[in-house]
C-alpha cells in the first residue's frame, strides 16, 4: 500500500464520519461573507499579504475559499488545531510547519492598507520567528 492509498482511505473514513456526526472541527463559529464579498476582499487583501510574505524572498500567493477551507477557518477549533501543525507531507509542502492564522475582522476596511499592515505585521514576525526555530 502506498501513501496515496492510505490518504484516500483516510479521506473516505473522514467523509463517512462527517456524514455520521454532521459537524467537523467543533462546528461553525464564524459565518462567511457572501462569495462576491469574499472575492472582493481577497482581491484587495492578497497584494498586502503577498508583500508581507515576500519581504525576504519573492513569493506567489494562492487564494482558496473552497467549502473545505471555509469549514476549517470558520470553525470553533481553528485556534486550537492550527498550531498543531500539518498532518501529512503534502500539507507540509503547501503550508509549511503550520498555517498562519490572521486575526482580521471580516468587516474590516481593507482600503485602509496602512492600518491593515500594522495590524498584521506582528503576526508575520511571530510566524517567521517560530518557523526559524
Amino acid at each position: 500500500m502506498n501513501s496515496l492509498e492510505v490518504i484516500e482511505m483516510a479521506s473516505e473514513y473522514i467523509e463517512n464520519k462527517i456524514k455520521e456526526y454532521g459537524a467537523v472541527f467543533g462546528g461553525q463559529n464564524v459565518e462567511s461573507l457572501a462569495k462576491e464579498d469574499r472575492m472582493k476582499k481577497a482581491a484587495q487583501l492578497m497584494p498586502l499579504l503577498r508583500g508581507m510574505c515576500s519581504s525576504e524572498d519573492r513569493m506567489i500567493g494562492h487564494f482558496s475559499d473552497s467549502d473545505v477551507v471555509l469549514q476549517y477557518i470558520n470553525s470553533h477549533d481553528l485556534k486550537r488545531l492550527a498550531p498543531m501543525g500539518t498532518s501529512c507531507p503534502d500539507h507540509f509542502l503547501r503550508t509549511k510547519i503550520q498555517p498562519l492564522v490572521l486575526d482580521l475582522d471580516k468587516n474590516a476596511d481593507i482600503t485602509a492598507t496602512d492600518d491593515i499592515v500594522k495590524k498584521l505585521e506582528p503576526a508575520f514576525a511571530q510566524y517567521r520567528k517560530e518557523y526559524s526555530a
